[in-house]
């Protein structure tokens, strides 16, 4: 289709060299989710993990752009949440890397300014992040 052909003609190369639009590229990509649904992400799945794949890294320290993609990757999960565990794995993957290694770099700068153990502390804070809890009545 038309749509198709201009994804793979514009979207990809410009998602991979131009950063620089990563806020209207990503509301792009939503656009084509929205509009495409099953049948585009299907035709486009493993062209559109590579290039989220290759680009999430460079922009999880940019603020604005980290919250595009989350956008971008909720849409997705809301559209297709059967699929999307399996699809989105290396880029949840590397968020919560990321996440996790700012925590720890937080927690680290906080112990040393008050001299305490740095690696305990910061163990004990990202066990007490992904804790169970449970809703009793």
């Amino acid at each position: 289709s038309e749509m198709d052909q201009l994804f793979s003609r514009n979207w990809i190369p410009q998602m991979k060299t131009n950063q620089d639009f990563f806020e209207i590229l990503a509301q792009i990509l939503k656009s084509y989710l929205f509009l495409g649904g099953g049948n585009f992400v299907q035709n486009h799945a493993q062209d559109i993990n590579q290039t989220l794949a290759s680009v999430v890294p460079d922009i999880t320290d940019i603020d604005d752009h980290f919250e595009k993609i989350t956008d971008v990757l909720c849409v997705f999960i809301q559209l297709f949440p059967t699929q999307s565990p399996e699809f989105l794995f290396s880029i949840i993957e590397h968020l919560t890397q990321s996440f996790l290694e700012t925590m720890n770099r937080e927690s680290n700068l906080n112990n040393n300014k008050s001299n305490n153990n740095v690696q305990g502390n910061a163990i004990n804070r990202n066990e007490e992040i992904f804790m169970p809890t449970f809703i009793t009545n």
